[in-house]
């Protein structure tokens, strides 16, 4: 073998690791979205969606809604919105909402749950990401006058989101159900990015010259950074509502 013939296939190396992770991950995320897909139908028996509510604006006029509503006036205005817990709440049961705003949760008076974002934002300059709040329920909340008190919000002005009763096992199927592809794709290119990049490096390293593989990994994994970064997995896990706007413009940038 020449040493042309010899240099072709070393060149070539690096588009045909590039391929085989690439189609490799393709069947990687087919296979679990399936997984996913499967594993959602057994929790939707577990959510207990709640479906009539009473909307009082600002004004104190109320009127009823179904599962959700949106209002341009919750861009400049607070809501309160008010309904009742199923009747058969159990012990490891939580209410889930989606949510950007400030928030005061009452179940029979009591105040269960707050998030005010001067006071809980700690990171100057951070956007809130719409999340989902999770408060504990208590078997004698079955029935419980709910009673949310939501502030103006600056992005998506749903005043009655869809909100549901349900347990922690159900709020990961529900969430994997809606976000759980895009996530597990994002997952999948960051490893192949990662592992990509490692071997540009290595080649880059021995041959002392410009591996085009190494860039175009490197690009992947930045953009891998800020589809994390903007999942709805990144507040679920790590409860922290704030960074994804200063992560998103770092990554960007």
């Amino acid at each position: 073998m020449n040493t042309v013939t010899e240099h072709k296939i070393y060149k070539s190396i690096p588009k045909m690791v590039f391929l085989c992770l690439f189609v490799f991950s393709l069947i990687i995320g087919l296979v679990l979205s399936v997984i996913v897909s499967d594993s959602t139908s057994d929790a939707d028996n577990e959510i207990q969606y709640i479906e009539k509510w009473t909307v009082i604006d600002s004004k104190g006029r109320s009127f009823e809604v179904g599962q959700s509503y949106d209002d341009e006036r919750a861009l400049n205005e607070d809501f309160t919105i008010v309904s009742r817990l199923p009747d058969n709440i159990g012990i490891e049961s939580i209410l889930c909402f989606r949510n950007r705003s400030d928030v005061k949760v009452y179940i029979n008076g009591e105040l269960r749950k707050e998030f005010i974002r001067d006071r809980d934002s700690i990171v100057p300059g951070g956007s809130v990401k719409e999340f989902y709040v999770t408060i504990p329920l208590r078997e004698n909340d079955s029935g419980a006058e709910l009673r949310i008190i939501r502030g103006k919000t600056d992005h998506n002005p749903f005043v009655v989101s869809e909100t549901f009763v349900t347990t922690d096992s159900g709020l990961y199927y529900y969430m994997m159900s809606k976000y759980g592809l895009s996530f597990i794709f994002a997952m999948i290119l960051f490893f192949t990015s990662v592992f990509a990049a490692l071997i540009g490096i290595i080649m880059r390293i021995r041959q002392k010259k410009t591996i085009n593989m190494l860039y175009g990994a490197l690009g992947v994994l930045d953009i891998t950074f800020w589809l994390l970064s903007v999942s709805q997995f990144t507040p679920y896990f790590t409860k922290i509502y704030y960074v994804d706007g200063l992560m998103s413009y770092f990554f960007t940038m």
